[in-house]
């Protein structure tokens, strides 16, 4: 499907994991340049590998709680001064874990 949007920047919040990831997957197949961000550095490098390895795609990551409002200020500067600008963003946060819905 072209969805008009190769070339474009984006970013994607809580993106390591689950839907998150799932979008930035999506945005990089359609030729988007895309910066994602996690809490755990491990997580966010190997997300970053298979990214790449899936895609060829360009994209970055960066460490980065999204509750921490210095540390959301700091990858927000890194990801301008790489792309210059953010046409897209997927404001993602990751919720709280599974739990099985009868239990509640």
């Amino acid at each position: 499907m072209e969805l008009g949007i190769r070339g474009k920047n984006a970013v994607v919040l809580a993106s390591t994991r689950g839907i998150g990831k799932a979008c930035a997957k999506a945005l990089l197949e359609e030729g988007v340049n895309v910066a994602i961000c996690g809490r755990n550095s491990e997580v966010l490098e190997y997300t970053l590998h298979e990214l790449r390895n899936i895609t060829g795609a360009h994209v970055l990551g960066f460490r980065c709680d999204v509750q921490d409002k210095e540390q959301l200020k700091g990858f927000f500067r890194k990801v301008y001064d790489e792309f210059g600008k953010v046409d897209i963003l997927i404001n993602n946060a990751g919720g709280p874990p599974f739990w099985v819905f009868f239990r509640l």
